[in-house]
């Protein structure tokens, strides 16, 4: 893996995997970083993967920090749904 880091706050902003045999195999980047609730908080990222030429795209609507959840929300059975 190759990293690209922003120098100023060393965010992760593109990484570049390889496959066993040292050919590029995924591109990951991200296209808009926000600062929110005084978190660096990733808004917008693709996923390439070069070898079958496609591409995911996680696009982050909202976000919220520091909200309790209840303990009853990480039991196995709550997962499950």
């Amino acid at each position: 893996v190759i990293n690209a880091l922003d120098p100023t706050d060393l965010l992760a902003l593109r990484r570049e995997f390889f496959d066993a045999k040292g050919r590029l195999l995924k591109v990951w980047e991200v296209k808009k970083v926000e600062k929110k609730d005084g978190n660096w908080t990733i808004m917008d990222q693709n996923m390439t993967n070069v070898q079958e030429q496609t591409t995911s795209r996680l696009e982050t609507q909202s976000v919220n920090f520091n909200i309790v959840l209840p303990d009853s929300m990480f039991t196995p059975n709550y997962l499950l749904k």
